[in-house]
């Protein structure tokens, strides 16, 4: 399909780069919808860890205080 540089194209030739050209644009298009709907879903995904870490924590946090010392005086056997 190379052809030596400098010779005119015909108008089918120029028909088929254009469809092409078209086809290219639009899956770059697809693809380009399809990076950015998985970078949101990352970014949503890394959102929700961050807030489940959070309130994990959180509730740790409310717990410990509420134990007893003398819990920690028992001994502990194996």
């Amino acid at each position: 399909m190379e052809e030596p540089p400098g010779k005119p194209l015909s108008f089918e030739e120029k028909e088929k780069l254009k469809e092409k050209l078209a086809y290219l644009r639009r899956e770059y298009s697809k693809t380009l919808a399809r990076l950015q709907r998985a970078q949101k879903a990352e970014k949503v995904k890394d959102s929700v860890k961050k807030r489940v870490e959070e309130q994990t924590c959180s509730l740790q946090q409310e717990i410990c205080p509420s134990l007893n010392h003398s819990d920690y005086s028992r001994p502990y056997y194996l």
